[in-house]
């Protein structure tokens, strides 16, 4: 029987912690192999921390020069976290991560499909998701994830509002949107579309 490795990766670990096999823990040491999150700090803006009580879009008040100034003690939330690229499912170098890129790309269960999965594309940098490379790396992630079935473009600034009952723990933010999502249908993925910007 094979052992698994110990590790300090929270991806690894949570693995690990889900019963994966030591073929299946190597398969993800290798994907994510080199992929840290550096002097990146988006999620610390873009995903709520129901502990700290910071809600989705807002920045944490735990920012600081040094990045964050209770790593050390970080929630759970925080440690648990990792975006799609630092996850390894985004393909490319540093210029793909979210500081760079300019969004956060995300997923999470699409109710209205039992077993789909929707990918949120968190704008970071104003105007990014109108950006050919975001739009390229979108588009790859569609192709090569056939599990995803909607998209979420979510401004900066915006909540993605659910269309479905929201676990508020997970998203304590504002209830509603500034102004209702666009919801759309791309035939070339065969996906639904939303997308959240703010009000004109």
């Amino acid at each position: 029987m094979e052992t698994l490795p110990q590790t300090a990766d929270p991806i690894v670990a949570a693995a690990i912690e889900h019963g994966l096999s030591a073929a299946e823990v190597r398969l993800i040491e290798q994907r994510i192999a080199g992929r840290v999150c550096g002097e990146c700090t988006a999620c610390c803006t873009i995903k709520s921390v129901p502990e700290l009580g910071k809600p989705t879009q807002a920045a944490c008040t735990h920012l600081c020069q040094a990045q964050c100034a209770i790593y050390a003690s970080r929630p759970a939330s925080c440690r648990d976290y990792a975006c799609l690229w630092r996850q390894g499912f985004v393909e490319g170098d540093e210029r793909r991560r979210p500081d760079q890129l300019g969004v956060i790309l995300d997923h999470e269960l699409f109710p209205p499909i039992p077993g789909a999965l929707r990918l949120v594309v968190w704008e970071v940098t104003p105007g990014a998701i109108q950006s050919e490379k975001v739009r390229f790396v979108v588009d790859k992630l569609l192709k090569a994830h056939k599990t995803i079935k909607a998209v979420a473009y979510c401004a900066a600034g915006q909540t993605a509002h659910h269309n479905f009952p929201v676990n508020r723990a997970a998203y304590p933010g504002e209830d509603l949107p500034s102004a209702p999502p666009i919801v759309g249908y791309d035939p070339v993925h065969d996906v639904v579309v939303y997308e959240y910007r703010k009000a004109a």
